[in-house]
């Protein structure tokens, strides 16, 4: 009886020991498990920080090289000769946010605006006649990406009584893009769009004396944007290319949109894609990064290409 008592006793402290050893390795690797977490959690950055992009005040106002160009009555751009046309610069100015309470599917709608004001200029002889021409430039457009994934907001663009031209091939039909945004294990839904609309301060002539004319106007472009997002979501900048611009960036835009609608008037009439479509289809599709190049192959943008504000920095709309 003696016996098995110790023998019980021993089996008894064989499996305590057991046991604790077994409570010890499953803790350990737990510990370390939650280590391996709260380091994980550490190491990860936002697009923004991980790029040493900089953040720049909403309430300051920024400028854009640009190239002024002749239209004919078709909206056609045109050369005139023994015309010169001077370079300009574009000044953006943001303003007027608000957001509002949210809706029933908790979504709220931000909104501000930009206004980007350029002044016109250029010498053309006083007795000569030309063809029938107006005048007018391109622009960098502004656009919403994401703070943590740096994902680029698609967006739909129109304006109000036809007075802006848009060119770029449209990512939908719907009044609204959306784009889909994922960061630590939540996605979010963002829409966004923009109206465009343009005012001129009216063409003033000076004669110069010595058979020229100069004629000089100031345009003033009023965008309004509006993004539908979740009211949680804290995310939204803007960005703004600083490179200037051309009118030859704009025949290549012109050339780009009048190809891909060739090729889908193709497609419809014989069922049948084109490798071309194909790829076009997924240029304009597809999601990208802020700093990503639009060519194939290249190295990514400098992290000071861009003009970057957040959109809740923007002056409130009183």
């Amino acid at each position: 009886m003696e016996k098995n008592n110790k023998k019980n006793k021993t089996i008894i402290f064989i499996s305590l020991g057991l046991f604790l050893i077994v409570f010890l390795i499953v803790l350990l690797l737990l510990l370390k498990g939650k280590e391996t977490k709260v380091n994980e959690i550490k190491e990860l950055k936002s697009y923004v920080e991980e790029k040493g992009i900089e953040v720049l005040p909403a309430d300051g106002k920024y400028s854009i090289s640009v190239e002024p160009y002749f239209k004919d009555k078709k909206n056609n751009i045109i050369d005139l000769k023994d015309i010169n046309m001077s370079k300009s610069t574009s000044t953006y100015r943001f303003y007027d946010y608000s957001v509002t309470e949210p809706d029933s599917e908790g979504y709220v709608t931000h909104t501000f605006m930009v206004d980007i004001t350029t002044p016109i200029k250029y010498v053309k002889k006083s007795n000569k006649k030309y063809s029938y021409h107006t005048y007018t430039s391109c622009f960098r457009h502004p656009s919403i990406f994401d703070y943590y994934t740096g994902t680029v907001f698609k967006d739909t663009r129109s304006s109000k009584n036809n007075t802006v031209n848009y060119y770029d091939v449209k990512s939908t039909n719907e009044d609204m893009a959306f784009t889909e945004v994922s960061w630590k294990d939540k996605t979010y839904r963002i829409g966004v769009k923009a109206d465009a609309s343009i005012k001129w301060d009216g063409m003033k002539v000076a004669i110069n004396g010595n058979g020229t004319i100069t004629i000089k106007d100031k345009s003033t472009l009023f965008i309004k944007i509006t993004i539908y997002a979740p009211k949680e979501y804290d995310g939204l900048m803007v960005f703004l290319n600083k490179e200037s611009t051309s009118k030859q960036d704009l025949l290549d835009q012109i050339e780009y949109n009048n190809r891909y609608n060739e090729l889908v008037k193709e497609f419809n009439e014989t069922g049948v894609k084109s490798e071309e479509l194909k790829e076009m289809e997924e240029i304009n599709t597809s999601n990208y990064k802020l700093l990503d190049s639009n060519v194939k192959g290249q190295p990514e943008l400098k992290n000071d290409a861009f003009y970057i504000l957040r959109v809740n920095e923007i002056k409130p709309k009183k």
